[in-house]
């Protein structure tokens, strides 16, 4: 034999093996593609993800439509507990569709397609950094994180014509709001703010404990965190729970010591 042919032949037969080592069957990506339907329903579980009437709550509802329609022919309604495994079942469905497809597509005489193992790895990464970063990112606007001051001339009602008074202004609206909406605000101002809000909004003292904990706790801004102590005013019917009157209703704590007002206001139509 040739020198050059057998050096030929040798080099090729050591290559090989460590290209074929190189490769991975594209089914190694199988969990990738088969969670990727599954996700929705995971993240409708997440109260923080998909607030009710949000951008991803719309979604969502889109996503899951026809599963909507086959729950409501069977009669199952929204509330119901068999609603959530109905969307379940969906979304499994949706997964063998995309495993059958997959096979379709993936497999090339009866045996996966390869590709390459960094190529894998790539994909199976980037994969979690999307899936985590769009997690984090609607937890980050849940918080309202970081947060941003609003201008001093924010359209919160009875605010407009006080802008010169106001140093610094957080904004903060509760999720679920269509028609009625809600929202809560920290402002630092000079001290002639007060009684300006009080005569304009026609507040009255409220005693600490008729002060229900809903106003410490239900806020999700993570600025959100009022002290226990100080002068708290109201409207005469704030609505501690519920909906109330249609108008607009205030809840103000002020802290002396910081010039800070702490602001809970709901406008109903």
């Amino acid at each position: 034999m040739d020198p050059a042919a057998a050096r030929l032949e040798l080099t090729c037969g050591s290559i090989t093996p460590a290209v074929a080592a190189e490769n991975v069957p594209l089914s190694r990506l199988r969990p990738l593609w088969l969670a990727l339907p599954v996700l929705p329903w995971l993240a409708s579980h997440v109260h923080w993800f998909a607030p009710e009437l949000s951008a991803t709550w719309l979604l969502l509802a889109i996503y899951f439509w026809p599963a909507h329609r086959i729950a409501a022919s069977f009669g199952v309604p929204l509330a119901s507990p068999s609603h959530p495994l109905i969307l379940l079942a969906y979304s499994l469905a949706l997964a063998a569709i995309v495993e059958a497809a997959m096979r379709i597509a993936g497999r090339k005489r009866g045996a996966w397609r390869q590709i390459g193992r960094r190529t894998a790895s790539r994909v199976a990464a980037a994969f979690a950094v999307a899936v985590l970063g769009v997690f984090a990112v609607r937890y980050a606007q849940w918080i309202d994180w970081p947060a941003r001051p609003a201008p001093a001339d924010h359209p919160l009602a009875g605010l407009g014509d006080r802008a010169a008074l106001v140093r610094e202004l957080f904004v903060y609206e509760l999720p679920g709001g269509f028609i009625d909406t809600e929202y809560v605000a920290r402002l630092r101002a000079e001290p002639a703010l007060l009684p300006a809000l009080i005569d304009s909004w026609s507040l009255e003292p409220v005693p600490p404990d008729g002060v229900p904990d809903a106003f410490w706790t239900a806020p999700p801004a993570y600025w959100w965190n009022p002290p226990r102590t100080g002068e708290f005013y109201a409207t005469r019917d704030f609505p501690w729970t519920g909906r109330g009157r249609d108008g607009d209703h205030y809840f103000l704590l002020r802290v002396p010591d910081r010039d800070e007002l702490w602001l809970w206001y709901k406008r109903n139509f």
